[in-house]
């Protein structure tokens, strides 16, 4: 097998991994009949993501891009109607008519180029929502907010993304892959921080505190005082 194949294959099985990752938090969010977790918003805005890098990959006739894509688009359809079924106050019909027409217009009409633009910004967009992974376990000093195997697991995806696109040449689909890669490395490594593996008082600590504002470190002591009645665990794990 060639290293592009494996590359590429090795990215499939990581990518599919988290694609299946919300699926316990979706489950007990139905069975309680409430999934505090997630949002409309971040499964639509997934789902164009994914619908937008389909439309890449079949314009570069590559198989590694636009199949990865195929199981996710159904695993967040799938979701975002378990999402609705919950809330009882939107459409199916609408919103499953949505995903069905952008996919249908995405593919027929729109060039690489404007696949491979729109991926890219709605990529940035969707994998912001993990910055706030960043933000609380900087606040509380706190592991709790950070799954480390998913994010471990993240990185390997988004590292293996990164050398399969410039094994493909296409620089373009590095640059949100890349910031995920970033994002998930600093999740580790302050995971590692909170476990009180590096000082507390780490140069990237602090730097990463001014950028995001955080005015209140917690100090390890307190650790295990973080009030999770405010903010809810689950849906930082879920979506990481």
């Amino acid at each position: 097998m060639e290293i592009k194949a494996i590359v590429g294959t090795s990215n499939l099985i990581l990518l599919f991994i988290l694609q299946v990752s919300p699926i316990p938090g979706m489950i007990e969010g139905c069975r309680k009949g409430d999934i505090k977790s997630m949002t409309i918003g971040y499964f639509l805005a997934g789902i164009t993501q994914n619908c937008f890098w389909f439309g890449y990959g079949l314009c570069l006739h590559d198989f590694f891009v636009y199949f990865p894509n195929v199981p996710g688009t159904i695993l967040f359809t799938i979701f975002l109607n378990m999402l609705i079924y919950v809330k009882k106050k939107y459409n199916y019909f609408l919103l499953n008519a949505f995903i069905v027409f952008e996919l249908i217009i995405i593919v027929s009409f729109f060039p690489e180029k404007v696949c491979v633009t729109s991926a890219t910004i709605l990529s940035f967009i969707w994998q912001t929502t993990n910055l706030e992974t960043i933000r609380l376990a900087l606040r509380y000093h706190s592991q709790e907010y950070i799954n480390p195997l998913l994010s471990f697991i993240s990185f390997l995806a988004f590292l293996t993304s990164c050398i399969y696109s410039i094994m493909i040449k296409a620089f373009i689909m590095f640059l949100p892959n890349s910031y995920g890669l970033m994002i998930n490395i600093i999740n580790l490594y302050l995971y590692l921080w909170a476990g009180g593996f590096f000082d507390k008082d780490s140069s990237l600590v602090n730097y990463l505190s001014k950028i995001l504002k955080i005015e209140n470190i917690q100090d390890d002591v307190n650790s295990n005082k973080v009030d999770f009645n405010v903010v809810d665990k689950e849906q930082f794990l879920n979506n990481i």
